[in-house]
């Protein structure tokens, strides 16, 4: 299936690509960015004839480069309620920080933050001081749990965990488990898993694992 790649992403790209100084041209930004040369070129005639870039040629150099080193893509379209939306969802993001999930994402962010325009402009209802966000309180959950229990689910791997039983004398059992299925619930993660000491489903919290080793026998879920 073909990567989606907007063109004002691809336009963010090759503006970079040309402030660095490394005069790029059709054929390198083309391999760089996956697409095919007249892409790229379409994309430069763009920049020049509608969005006014002062861009030339270097046959010297065999490249682009900007004739106004200060020369700056003017502000893109972005609608106030998508720019709310990234917002929300950012602040959102924050209950899940200490996990996995929180640093992936958080790259993902990262990267919708650095396609935005340098200036946007906001209308005089989005005074995001109105809003406030409180996370549920969170398990702790050592790190070395989260690796191996998040690459069971993904690779469909078996798990060999130290589990502590809820109970007053707080024994810990070793077990192997096959991973089904992440939850999180009430400010815990948990994990359903098929237990081969008790022979059946069952829900383990990963706050009460001690220790998980990632197994090399994989397995399959039943219907």
């Amino acid at each position: 299936m073909a990567k989606y790649k907007p063109q004002h992403q691809r336009l963010l790209f090759i503006d970079r690509k040309i402030q660095e100084g490394g005069f790029p041209n059709c054929r390198s930004l083309a391999e760089e960015w996956e697409v095919s040369s007249k892409t790229i070129q379409r994309d430069l005639d763009y920049l020049r004839y509608q969005l006014g870039a002062p861009l030339e040629y270097s046959a010297g150099e065999r490249g682009y480069y900007y004739t106004e080193p200060r020369y700056q893509l003017p502000a893109m379209d972005v609608k106030e309620s998508d720019l709310f939306a990234i917002y929300l969802a950012e602040k959102l993001l924050r209950q899940y920080e200490g996990t996995p999930v929180y640093h992936n994402l958080s790259q993902v962010f990262r990267k919708i933050e650095d396609s935005l325009p340098a200036k946007t402009c906001l209308g005089p209802g989005s005074d995001f001081s109105r809003f406030s966000f409180f996370s549920a309180a969170q398990t702790v959950i050592k790190p070395g749990i989260w690796q191996a229990v998040f690459e069971g689910l993904r690779t469909l791997r078996s798990l060999d965990i130290d589990y502590s039983v809820p109970s007053a004398t707080g024994a810990t059992t070793g077990r192997r488990i096959d991973p089904y299925h992440g939850v999180r619930f009430e400010g815990d993660w948990y994990v359903i898993a098929y237990c081969h000491l008790r022979r059946e489903i069952r829900t383990f919290s990963l706050a009460r694992m001690q220790a998980a080793q990632l197994s090399n026998v994989t397995f399959t879920i039943a219907p």
